[in-house]
């Protein structure tokens, strides 16, 4: 077995399938929340549902940014998270400082308490994690069919944007976890956010896939990236449908469509044996 096709290392790998598993409760959970209340509103239990929808909405975005981390450093090693985390960091939460300074690139919008404490009082901490939890295992799955970097970044770049597609309206209207200022055709967000998500997703992708060419993800890691990719996505497109946000959800299917028919066109057209 050559290097490009070694398995992951085990203890990280381990690691990130444990935090998938609690990724995957917490996400099971608020949506049997949902539906219970949706459904048999007398059945579900006398709790407090908006400190609740806090934590569950926090513990989405750790649970899962935890797990990309761990699965990047099991395939690339510890170098190459380090630097996806930085390029996070740096680039998409610097970017979306700016923006809400000053209204570019994404337009006009400011977070609120829901996702935690907020760097300078704007961006909360966890906002690089929720970019990292979908451009990781975004990346790994391009390198899995065969990609070169550039295209695993614009690939990256475009599973992150669809994700926001569907996960916005949502966010900035029932969840309130930022709010939008002015008006637009698609629920009061600026479309020029959705090109600029995809340039900083593909920009903040980039340092991970630096230096070397990064080796293919084998099979178990390719399962595990794609796992956390369609829970997020299925998540956020059942709970904007839950919410009637039928447009969002008519884009992102056929988004998603799209995606799916590259990947599956990309991956048949190399022929590396998988490990």
């Amino acid at each position: 077995m050559s290097e490009s096709q070694a398995p992951p290392n085990k203890v990280p790998f381990r690691a990130a399938v444990a935090m998938l598993v609690v990724h995957l409760a917490v996400v099971l959970f608020s949506l049997t929340g949902t539906g219970l209340r949706a459904v048999m509103p007398e059945a579900a239990p006398d709790w407090d549902y908006e400190a609740l929808a806090t934590h569950l909405a926090r513990a989405n975005i750790a649970s899962g940014g935890l797990c990309a981390f761990l699965l990047v450093a099991a395939v690339w090693g510890w170098g190459r998270a380090a630097a996806l985390l930085g390029g996070c960091i740096v680039v998409a939460g610097g970017t979306e400082y700016l923006s809400t300074l000053t209204g570019y690139p994404f337009g006009e919008y400011e977070y609120t308490e829901r996702l935690g404490p907020r760097f300078l009082g704007r961006v909360p901490y966890l906002i690089p994690m929720a970019w990292l939890m979908v451009l990781g295992p975004g990346l790994l799955m391009a390198r899995h069919a065969g990609l070169g970097r550039l295209q695993s970044c614009l690939l990256a770049g475009a599973i992150v944007t669809l994700w926001d597609v569907v996960l916005d309206p949502i966010m900035s209207g029932e969840l309130a976890a930022w709010r939008w200022s002015g008006d637009s055709i698609y629920y009061g967000i600026p479309l020029i956010n959705y090109p600029a998500w995809f340039v900083v997703g593909s920009l903040s992708s980039a340092p991970a896939v630096l230096g070397r060419q990064p080796r293919t993800p084998g099979r178990r890691a390719f399962a595990v990236a794609a796992i956390l990719v369609a829970t997020q996505n299925l998540f956020a497109g059942l709970m904007a449908a839950h919410h009637q946000k039928h447009l969002a959800v008519v884009v992102w299917a056929l988004g998603g469509l799209a995606l799916l028919v590259y990947l599956e066109a990309a991956t048949r057209s190399t022929s590396p044996t998988r490990p």
